[in-house]
């Protein structure tokens, strides 16, 4: 070995610079989640309150729906209430009138169409009664029916239209009841109607019959109008 020496080189300025810098880098890098972290707390609390406002204004809409619901629920029971009312009290003058055009011996165009509009207005007063009952019917009723006790009773109700206009009505029928299950004013609309269509369309002089089957329980309506085929109830 020929020679040999030491180099000693002064570092302390060199790690106090990049202490610095590790620091600085460590307060930017805390700063950055902070600020992070405020800006998601931030955006989570505008979500909320954008929920809770529209939460709020859409139970508002409810209770204004409701509100609204139930006043309509109101109007149409009075409307209801109205029909029936304004029908009863029609029902007794019109028939009062009708039977005092019936006494009178005239006959000539003018009284003719006199008891044709009386009659139109009897048809509109039993439209409002049928609307009425209709209107107050419970969905799903189930009481038990007669057949033939519903034939019977829309023959006596409808004999003096038939009568008038010169028909008759006969009813058919077995002894013994024929009971269904349904709704009694549904039921009677129904078969009403029926025999109003029959009186209008059969000519004068004719016979509608109301025929009650018992296999398979049925009431059909047989006129003598357009299309007349034998009611039956196996259709």
């Amino acid at each position: 070995m020929v020679g040999a020496f030491e180099l000693y080189i002064d570092v302390t300025d060199t790690l106090t610079a990049a202490t610095g810098i590790a620091r600085i880098a460590y307060a930017v890098f805390v700063v950055t989640i902070l600020i992070a972290m405020a800006a998601i707390v931030l955006l989570v609390w505008s979500s909320l309150v954008r929920r809770r406002r529209d939460l709020l204004a859409i139970d508002a809409l409810r209770r204004n729906a409701e509100a609204i619901s139930a006043e309509l629920a109101a109007v149409n029971r009075r409307q209801e209430r109205f029909n029936a009312n304004a029908a009863h009290e029609l029902r007794t003058p019109l028939a009062i009138l009708r039977a005092r055009l019936d006494a009178m011996k005239e006959d000539d165009d003018d009284l003719r169409a006199l008891r044709r509009d009386v009659d139109s207005m009897i048809h509109q007063v039993e439209l409002l009664l049928e609307l009425a009952r209709t209107e107050t019917v419970t969905a799903g009723a189930d009481a038990r029916i007669d057949l033939g006790n519903l034939a019977q009773d829309m023959a006596a109700r409808l004999y003096p239209v038939a009568r008038r206009a010169g028909r008759d009505i006969a009813v058919e029928s077995p002894r013994h009841g024929v009971v269904v299950t349904g709704d009694p004013a549904l039921m009677e609309s129904a078969v009403r109607n029926l025999l109003e269509n029959a009186l209008r369309v059969s000519p004068p002089g004719a016979t509608v019959r109301l025929v009650v089957a018992e296999d398979p329980p049925c009431l059909a309506v047989a006129d003598h109008g357009p299309g007349w085929t034998r009611p039956s109830c196996r259709n």
